[in-house]
């Protein structure tokens, strides 16, 4: 069973929290969609040339060279013998496409909005070109210095006028017909982008040594080159929480899509519920809380593989409960409609590209960049090269790095504050329909330090990782309200999660016993015996709660509620009618 470009074995299936039937179908949907590319090779190679103004026969592909991401296939394309671009194309299998039609088209265009907005508003931060792209409907657009004179020549007086009218402006890209040649009626969505070397392999061993502490001079150049990033997307504040919008019609954008980050994208893709329409925008931070949370409540209830016990379902629960009830300790009245401002919300090393001396000279991917409160601007937590279990009980080396950060963050705002360079409202050359009447300058530092005073950012790790939310919590959120002793308070609060939690806790196990049954299936083994209602390994390991522990919140459950405890005693003894296989009688 394939994991990627590596193989589960049936123990390593059964301890994913992954639906292993479900990533084995992605993967063969991923190796057919790479082969019709390969097949189409000529096709996008025409493409390139197309938009670039080049002999199609200076283009080549280089389909050996391809590289999967999360949600694309990326193919290098060699135009001439010093030259190289590629091409960019969203993966529908990896973007929930057939679950949710409609989704590439929304994925790309907020893609494409987001370099459109780069290139207008954040002339600082270099990102690679970005020459052409064709959208599902497969229309087609070109930057508009690859247009012939007159072409382009029209194209900006067509924006010399929208601003003089004061309209929305068009972007610098141009809707083209392709030549006969560059045309198919099958071809996917793409993105032709400058091709930027990343480094990594030669940058890596630098940026370890420096978060380790073991160079004091590269990590200031890395937290003050990620600053300046961070400053940059800040510079213009936003009306409201959302992300960009390529709008094909009129060749403008506009902040009317929903605030999607990338685990949102991946949930949705592994069978999630869809909770945000694609076209939810939110001007009250309470309502986008609301959304968040929600969308937790859906992801839990449709995984199968969610709980393992049932103290694991009721601390789960317990958690999503007061993960509503505590948002407004974190998220004050004062700044409930804003400041908002765009920010990365998926900047990891992959994503960067390294000097020798650690600075961020460039941003290789902008797929989750949206508008989000400034109070809810999150430390990339890869930095403590721990992981969140290890820092949700020790966060000392974290917070260390959080407050490094926050004095880059005071250093760089110092040098580039100016009424006359921060929060000014739009003007010719922004491609945006909407403006903002915020002159004021967004104090992101002083922001992002009471952040980290007020423990603020736990709480916004929680929204960006599922994963962090239940040790994050346990260690760092329950003792900051001085919660009660976990394994008392648990059941009678995880009755506040829903009228029918009792009903669920039980399903959840049930979900559990019939994918473990599946995954024995799959690998033609015999099935386990049913997981003891105990509490996991994983938890244990988290620091929570102990055998001991679960004995005696059942032990209360049973005495305070003789409803779960049938329902309880039905489910053991469900338990109890398995084979001597281990398999379901």
């Amino acid at each position: 069973m394939q994991k990627g470009s590596t193989a589960y074995t049936f123990q390593e299936a059964l301890e994913t929290d992954t639906v292993v039937q479900d990533r084995s179908q992605q993967i063969k949907d991923v190796q057919a969609f790479q082969a019709s590319l390969v097949r189409q090779a000529s096709v996008l190679e025409a493409r390139v040339a197309f938009h670039l103004g080049v002999d199609a026969r200076q283009c080549v592909l280089e389909p050996d060279q391809r590289k999967q991401g999360s949600f694309h296939t990326v193919l290098p394309v060699s135009v001439g013998p010093d030259r190289r671009v590629v091409v960019r194309v969203p993966v529908p299998a990896k973007i929930a496409e057939s679950r949710y039609p409609g989704s590439v088209g929304h994925k790309m265009s907020s893609e494409v909005a987001t370099y459109v907005w780069m290139q207008e508003n954040c002339p600082s931060v270099r990102i690679p070109r970005l020459y052409g792209f064709a959208l599902p409907d497969r229309r087609c657009f070109t930057h508009a210095d690859g247009l012939p004179f007159v072409a382009r020549l029209c194209h900006r007086f067509r924006r010399f006028v929208c601003w003089a009218l004061r309209r929305p402006i068009p972007s610098h890209y141009a809707r083209v017909v392709p030549t006969p040649l560059a045309s198919a009626d099958d071809i996917p969505a793409y993105m032709v982008l400058e091709y930027v070397e990343p480094r990594s392999q030669e940058t890596a061993p630098l940026l370890l040594a420096a978060l380790q502490g073991r160079d004091d001079a590269r990590q200031r150049n890395f937290f003050c080159s990620m600053a300046r990033i961070v400053l940059a997307l800040a510079r213009v504040p936003q009306p409201r929480i959302g992300s960009w919008q390529f709008d094909a019609d009129d060749g403008t954008i506009r902040l009317c899509g929903r605030p999607a980050t990338c685990e949102i994208q991946l949930f949705e893709n592994a069978g999630a519920p869809r909770t945000m329409p694609l076209d939810e925008t939110y001007s009250c931070v309470d309502a986008y809380v609301a959304d968040m949370a929600t969308f937790h409540d859906q992801r839990f209830l449709s995984d199968p593989n969610a709980v393992r016990s049932q103290y694991d379902a009721r601390e789960q629960m317990l958690t999503k409960v007061l993960l509503r009830a505590a948002a407004h300790h974190f998220y004050p009245t004062a700044q409930r409609y804003g400041p908002f401002v765009m920010q990365h919300t998926d900047c990891n090393f992959g994503n960067m590209v390294l000097d020798d001396d650690c600075n961020i000279v460039a941003l290789l991917d902008l797929e989750w960049i949206i508008a989000r409160p400034v109070a809810m601007l999150a430390f990339p937590h890869w930095t403590s090269l721990e992981d969140f279990g290890t820092t949700a009980r020790d966060d000392t080396r974290f917070t260390a790095l959080c407050r490094r950060f926050a004095d880059a963050l005071e250093e760089e705002e110092e040098k580039t504050a100016s009424p006359s360079s921060v929060g000014r409202p739009l003007g010719f050359g922004t491609t945006t329909t909407t403006t903002t009447t915020t002159t004021a300058p967004v104090p992101v530092a002083s922001v992002f330090r009471e952040t980290i005073n007020s423990s603020r950012h736990w709480f916004n790790i929680c929204f960006v990782t599922s994963r962090a939310i239940y040790p994050i919590f346990r260690h760092r959120i329950f003792p900051l309200f001085h919660f009660p002793d976990l394994p008392a308070a648990v059941y009678a609060a995880s009755l506040l999660w829903s009228p029918d939690a009792n009903r669920h806790a039980i399903a959840k196990l049930w979900d559990r016993q019939e994918q473990v049954a599946r995954v024995a299936e799959m690998f033609k083994e015999n099935a386990p015996p049913p997981e003891a209602d105990l509490v996991t390994k994983r938890w244990e390991a988290d620091g929570g709660a102990t055998p001991a522990a679960t004995d005696t919140v059942l032990q209360y459950m049973f005495e305070n509620d003789p409803a779960f405890e049938r329902e309880h005693r039905a489910y053991q003894e469900s338990l109890r009618e398995v084979d001597s296989n281990g398999n379901p009688s």
